[in-house]
């Protein structure tokens, strides 16, 4: 239905719903007209139909709400409320993550996350979190300027350290890359850390570093006496090649 809106005859501005009374019209500019029964009638209707249209509207979106969010529709409303009123704390910010990973929503994530990191950089929990996101997404380059970042300012988590040197490595910066795996490694110099290690491997091989990736394996076995052939059958391959010159 289109219907077109009325505008006073006086001063030109519009007349609202509430301006047209039981038998006439009144404009705030004083300008008035008695209408009749038929207008009357008219206006009324117009207003029934507008009221419904309302009502309509508000019914589908508490359906699409409670379609949306499940059984966190009532949960989420206060610190979305918050969120669009530029009021929410990393509290409720946290529970809108939490809320936006039970209902497999990314980008709903994602954007929770970014605003923790923004009112609290230095939250070690939101900066691996949105890396990993990130990462899950493809969006590597917002992860190495994320962690970037987060490092500049004197992060020290080291889960975040790892994804920062594998993010790195994949890219070809070695050197940035072996700095923050090493700096995984040896925030745990008496543990073993058998995934980290082999990732860190990896990277140099990845890298065509291969004198490197031999030290290294040699380097990390003396850390344990468990480790005594860890990433054997990778050091044998890089001996031949080096004892072939093929490296």
């Amino acid at each position: 239905m289109n219907m077109k809106k009325p505008y006073c005859p006086r001063c030109g501005n519009p007349l609202s719903q509430e301006q047209f009374l039981a038998t006439m019209v009144v404009c705030k500019c004083g300008w008035h007209m008695q209408m009749s029964a038929a207008t009357t009638q008219a206006a009324v209707e117009r207003r029934h139909a507008l009221s419904l249209i309302f009502w309509v509207m508000l019914l589908a979106g508490v359906v699409f709400h409670f379609f949306v969010w499940d059984t966190y529709s009532i949960d989420i409303i206060v610190p979305k409320l918050k969120h669009y009123a530029k009021k929410a704390t990393v509290e409720d910010y946290k529970l809108i993550t939490k809320i936006c990973e039970k209902r497999e929503k990314m980008a709903c994530q994602i954007e929770a996350l970014e605003a923790i990191v923004k009112l609290d950089p230095e939250n070690d929990d939101a900066v691996v979190k949105l890396g990993k996101t990130y990462r899950d997404f493809k969006e590597d380059q917002k992860a190495l300027s994320l962690y970037e970042s987060y490092f500049a300012s004197g992060g020290k988590n080291i889960a975040a350290a790892v994804s920062y040197a594998e993010l790195t490595g994949e890219i070809g910066d070695v050197a940035t890359s072996r700095f923050y795996f090493r700096k995984a490694l040896d925030a745990r110099p008496n543990i073993f850390q058998a995934t980290v290690t082999r990732s860190y491997v990896n990277m140099l091989l990845a890298n065509h570093q291969y004198k490197m990736a031999s030290e290294a394996i040699r380097y990390y076995r003396g850390k344990s006496v468990n480790a005594k052939y860890f990433m054997q059958k990778e050091l044998a391959e890089i001996q031949r090649n080096l004892a072939s010159g093929a490296f």
